[in-house]
């Protein structure tokens, strides 16, 4: 497996789990030892984690080295201020999203996002299910089978060894 060197975070290298850790950080470098009342993801009880669905290698990093490398590497709070940047973009646009626009429209747009060229196909990578991807766009995972069926039944996507492929993505833009 090749490690991708990119200059920014695309939409299928997010990075999430570690905003506690971050928020706690700067929360000890102001002197401040509480979290607000009613602040519940900032609590101690919170553990640190970094996951990440992406072709790189995987690192797995204790929260004190995570708060050494935030302290001492400028490339490392660079990088980590891009994904919660990217993160919260995402949020934003995921909400409005919800409040817009239709889940099939959503579901196909999410596809096209998550997805990369692959040979003749955009395929989306390999661990995203039905459940994951409702959960991340806010529907059931019965409706993201249902569309999935559909795009099926039209010759759209296709299936095959757990990945997703899309096989015609201009009758799936045309459907946006």
């Amino acid at each position: 497996m090749e490690k991708k060197k990119t200059s920014s975070i695309s939409p299928h290298d997010h990075l999430l789990g570690f905003a506690p850790a971050l928020m706690r950080h700067y929360r000890k470098i102001r002197g401040e030892e509480h979290t607000l009342s009613g602040d519940d993801c900032l609590q101690e009880k919170i553990p640190f984690g970094i996951d990440t669905k992406t072709d790189c290698v995987f690192y797995r990093l204790d929260e004190r080295t995570f708060e050494i490398l935030l302290e001492e590497d400028s490339r490392f709070l660079s990088y980590i201020m891009e994904a919660v940047t990217c993160n919260y973009v995402t949020l934003v646009r995921k909400f409005h999203d919800t409040q817009e626009e239709c889940a099939s429209k959503r579901l196909y747009k999410w596809f096209l996002a998550f997805s990369s060229r692959e040979g003749q196909y955009r395929a989306v990578p390999h661990g995203f299910t039905y459940a994951e991807i409702a959960k991340y766009l806010g529907m059931h995972p019965v409706t993201v089978s249902k569309l999935s069926s559909a795009l099926k039944k039209a010759g759209i996507i296709k299936k095959e060894k757990g990945r997703i492929l899309i096989i015609d993505e201009a009758r799936l833009k045309a459907l946006i």
